[in-house]
């Protein structure tokens, strides 16, 4: 890690990484929903809505903030 970087995260209090990390992932969930659907759906063989990988991603995203915000 750079120097810099690695000494901005020390001089942030330990209390902001679980917030920060549930924004990491909140984030990451919304830059995964802005890809449209027929991206997503490209070359699947029909249109079924089990085969949209952003609701995948939705429900790992939610069960690792629930991990974080239970353990945290």
């Amino acid at each position: 890690m750079p120097e810099p970087v690695a000494a901005m995260l020390s001089a942030m209090p330990v209390a902001w990484a679980l917030p920060l990390s549930v924004f990491a992932f909140v984030a990451l969930l919304g830059i995964v929903w802005a890809i449209p659907r027929g991206t997503v759906l490209r070359g699947a063989p029909d249109g079924a809505r089990w085969r949209d990988l952003r609701l995948w991603a939705t429900v790992l995203v939610c069960v690792q903030v629930g991990v974080y915000l239970a353990i945290g």
